[in-house]
């Protein structure tokens, strides 16, 4: 009796530990929703105080094993209680659309507030998610005579089916009132600047029954403001007396936004007026389009300005213009016109000294300082003369064939003046022609130069040119063509000198030997 009577009291305890984890592993593998459920069924059994099913998903499981563990609840009870409330729930697949979606919440908040079925305020996001838990667990709504409304007092929470239903025709009036979304694609959800203006602009007063295009608001605007009667205009914004969200909330604000524009349809008395009231939305959404546009070019132009990138009118269509046909903001194409320069100038730019540098000839900026043999007097003569002379004669051959076929087309009538029996002498004398007309222009060169030979070495090309010219013309002459055929005839001692003109490169220096050479003999 003793060893029975110690017995009953451990396996009546051991009994108990089992049916608490029982309980606590049954409640902890349900999900969030369905504990919301099964804490409705217990109210709706008068097992829990008939009171809100509040919001407290951290809590709510453990609120419901306490119930169950003060009730001694066994496992074939709290079977049946499962079983019972997976019959009496709305699935989620009835309620996902606005369940998971805070814009189709939105709009559903504005659809039983306007039927004034709900009055809740709603102020930040957690309070749409109160909206929508209530609405599932609490509110009594049904669909009947084809109007939404609440259930009397005495209606049966257990019978969910009118309240599917309910929701489920909500779910369809949602969806063919909704704004698609490649209407409302280009609002940038991450641009907080112009969704705030947006949400100020459907805040404004307008005359949503009668709205009109770009060009009959420009005719209109011409009219002074106190002109226009304002009775007929209102919000675009459904509910902003009870749905107000704070300029940081930026989504829920975007939600907001296009939770207004869903409702704008869902009303129409007939499929006429839900015509015309989609073209006003079409034509409203074109609207806020413009005023997306003039903000962002306005905070573009400020970003610029600040940046100090001002640039022309002028300048700007040009920049637009070559920006669109690559493809890329304007941003992107200064960017990309900037980087080509820095490339081509830094590729182009030698590795040199400063005093290189800035020793540079304007006219050939940007062109490499190639020949090491080149002096500042030599550039400077280059840009006052761009004929080939003596004195300028590259130690290329490409620019000596060039030279030649020039003073050979400068004296065309010396052949016919020289030869008029022998074939081949025409050949020799053109040749020679060319080393006389040379040692013609280089007599008259030395005699400038002993006069001055500093002051007068850059215009030494310049005056070259012009006895090579004044030789020509007289050879054209008839009666000079026996002095010109004279003159021309090759000697050895030019045709050396021309040797050693070419085989040099430096032309200065070939230009004092010969001054030098001159001042001997004399």
């Amino acid at each position: 009796m003793t060893g029975d009577g110690n017995r009953n009291p451990n396996s009546r305890g051991s009994i108990v530990i089992k049916n608490a984890e029982y309980i606590e592993n049954k409640i902890n593998s349900l999900s969030i929703y369905n504990a919301y459920w099964f804490l409705f069924e217990l109210r709706s059994n008068s097992i829990s105080p008939p009171v809100y099913i509040l919001k407290d998903d951290s809590l709510i499981k453990k609120q419901i094993i306490s119930i169950l563990k003060q009730l001694n609840c066994i496992p074939k009870n709290l079977d049946n209680f499962l079983q019972r409330s997976a019959r009496n729930s709305i699935p989620l697949s009835y309620v996902r659309w606005f369940y998971e979606d805070a814009r189709a919440a939105l709009w559903l908040n504005m659809f039983l507030k306007k039927l004034k079925i709900v009055s809740n305020h709603i102020n930040i996001d957690s309070d749409i998610d109160i909206f929508v838990h209530d609405l599932i667990f609490n509110e009594k709504l049904i669909f009947a005579a084809g109007n939404f409304q609440r259930a009397p007092d005495n209606y049966n929470e257990s019978l969910i089916d009118r309240k599917k239903e309910a929701l489920d025709t909500l779910r369809n009036i949602y969806i063919n009132s909704s704004v698609g979304y490649k209407k409302t694609k280009w609002i940038d959800r991450s641009n907080a600047v112009n969704i705030n203006h947006l949400y100020k602009y459907m805040q404004k007063l307008h005359d949503l029954d009668n709205l009109k295009s770009n060009k009959d608001n420009k005719k209109s605007n011409s009219k002074s403001k106190s002109d226009v009667d304002k009775s007929g205009y209102k919000s675009a914004l459904i509910c902003i007396d009870t749905i107000r969200f704070k300029e940081t909330d930026t989504a829920s604000r975007l939600h907001h936004m296009l939770a207004s524009l869903d409702y704008w349809v869902f009303n129409a008395d007939s499929p006429i007026a839900g015509e015309l009231k989609a073209a006003n939305r079409a034509t409203f959404i074109d609207h806020m389009y413009d005023v997306w546009l003039s903000k962002s070019s306005r905070v573009r132009d400020k970003k610029i300005k600040e940046e100090g990138l001002g640039l022309t009118r002028k300048n700007q269509k040009t920049l637009k213009l070559i920006a669109k046909r690559q493809g890329k903001t304007q941003g992107q194409m200064l960017n990309d016109i900037i980087e080509s320069y820095d490339q081509t100038f830094f590729s182009q730019v030698p590795k040199s000294t400063r005093a290189a540098v800035i020793n540079y000839p304007t006219s050939k900026y940007l062109k490499g300082y190639i020949d090491p043999f080149n002096t500042e007097q030599s550039l400077r003569a280059e840009q006052f003369n761009s004929e080939p002379t003596l004195a300028g004669i590259d130690n290329t051959e490409a620019k000596e064939s060039d030279y030649n076929n020039e003073m050979s087309e400068s004296t065309p009538n010396i052949e016919d003046s020289v030869c008029t029996t022998d074939d081949a002498e025409p050949i020799v004398n053109d040749q020679q022609n060319q080393s006389d007309d040379n040692t013609v222009s280089l007599d008259n060169v030395d005699d400038t130069a002993t006069e001055n030979p500093m002051d007068e070495e850059i215009n030494l090309h310049e005056d070259m040119i012009a006895i090579i010219n004044t030789s020509t013309m007289e050879a054209n002459d008839p009666l000079t063509k026996p002095q010109a055929t004279k003159t021309n005839l090759a000697s050895g001692e030019n045709l050396h000198n021309i040797d050693d003109k070419i085989a040099d490169d430096d032309p200065f220096s070939i230009n004092a030997k010969l001054i030098s050479e001159k001042v001997g003999r004399a």
